[in-house]
């Protein structure tokens, strides 16, 4: 085959190079079509964008291989419809996003109460008592080390400690 394509676009045509003995052809060919007007308004008018692909004879006229007419009015259309649906998709994902990172952040806070819990429990805060604290200061939550109120302690006539009464006797 001697490949090539004639590009039709309404009533302006356009071809690329003949592509000499192959049966894979690549066209790496850019053909512009200027002073078109399109209907934007109707894009159902818009005429179609025909490729034919021909293989060229040394002798007589070339042969027709394949034939594709494109919609380009309804590829519009499309696009236009494939642009509001990316757009609704790009919204929901950032939504999404800001969700995950909301729902991450309350998770991370969450993990640093238990964080801080945990430490107390295992006395790596002094102001709280640790479990296996007995001491007098500890069990009435005090943290270690602080002074215990006393009651001031008198002698008797036996010879016993007694405590004072904070009240005077009458």
């Amino acid at each position: 085959l001697d490949p090539y394509l004639s590009v039709t676009f309404g009533a302006a045509c356009k071809q690329t190079e003949v592509l000499e003995n192959t049966t894979n052809p690549h066209f790496a060919t850019t053909l512009c079509f200027p002073n078109l007007l399109l209907p934007v308004a109707a894009p159902e008018l818009t005429p179609p964008l025909r490729l034919e692909l021909r293989d060229k004879d040394a002798w007589g006229a070339s042969e027709l291989v394949g034939l594709l007419d494109l919609p380009l009015g309804l590829c519009r259309q499309a696009q236009h419809a494939l642009n509001a649906v990316e757009s609704e998709l790009e919204g929901y994902l950032r939504h999404k996003l800001a969700q995950a990172a909301t729902e991450a952040a309350a998770e991370a806070a969450t993990e640093a109460a238990r964080g801080a819990k945990a430490e107390a429990a295992v006395g790596l805060n002094p102001k709280l008592p640790t479990p296996g604290d007995a001491s007098p200061a500890a069990a009435k939550g005090r943290a270690p080390g602080a002074r215990t109120p006393t009651r001031p302690v008198v002698s008797t006539a036996a010879g016993l400690a007694k405590p004072r009464s904070a009240k005077p006797r009458s």
